[in-house]
């Protein structure tokens, strides 16, 4: 008890996510909570709110709360597209963090890749061949392309940064009509091949031409 004087209610029901995050057990009842803590179930309703709101716990009708890791990804979409739509060459500088983050991670990555995710890299590579071929873009079979990629690299919060970042260029269309598709998609294949190669230095050139060729189009969408 000694331990949770001067402690509010909020830093103790945070301590309590901390502790079912870390063992994988949902949240006990509120009746639990508030007997626990000497507080009325209102009280530990509104506490529990900021948590809800962040995606941290989660309430499922008839079956209580569940603590999950936060996704950072909608928080940062939700506060940067007002900013990009005010300032639309902030996409440059997200373009530049996101650049090096991957080029960071992709070796990386490349060397945790199963043969499941390459196989699936294949079927994504050979989707952007044909629609190309039909004069098609092919935004979303790129951002799998790229999702599948830094999965093996085993960091959440990448994963969740690369989420928002793609959230943020669909929304501006600045990834959309591209003047060469089909060499863009040749541009993946060849990496493609490099990743089943674990060639990592040829990787990152290849990768560094698909960033080139992306600040090109979004310096393009702002003139």
């Amino acid at each position: 008890m000694s331990d949770n004087l001067g402690k509010s209610l909020e830093e103790r029901i945070l301590e309590m996510i901390v502790g079912c995050l870390q063992t994988g057990k949902k949240l006990p009842t509120e009746k639990q909570m508030a007997e626990t803590f000497g507080v009325s179930r209102a009280a530990i309703r509104e506490a529990l709110s900021a948590f809800e709101a962040s995606g941290t716990v989660i309430a499922q009708q008839g079956s209580g709360r569940y603590v999950q890791m936060p996704d950072v990804s909608s928080q940062i979409t939700d506060g940067w597209k007002i900013l990009i739509r005010s300032k639309p060459e902030l996409l440059l500088e997200l373009l530049e963090i996101r650049t090096v983050l991957e080029l960071g991670f992709l070796p990386k990555a490349i060397d945790r890749l199963e043969l499941p995710d390459i196989q699936k890299l294949k079927q994504l590579v050979d989707v952007m061949l044909e629609r190309s071929g039909n004069g098609e873009d092919f935004v979303s079979e790129d951002r799998e392309f790229h999702r599948v990629l830094f999965s093996g690299s085993g960091n959440i919060l990448l994963e969740q940064l690369l989420k928002a970042f793609w959230d943020l260029y669909e929304q501006s269309n600045a990834v959309r009509h591209h003047a060469n598709l089909r060499q863009i998609a040749e541009v993946h294949q060849q990496m493609l091949e490099a990743i089943a190669r674990k060639n990592a230095d040829q990787a990152i050139s290849l990768m560094k031409q698909q960033f080139e060729d992306a600040r090109y189009r979004i310096s393009m969408s702002l003139a």
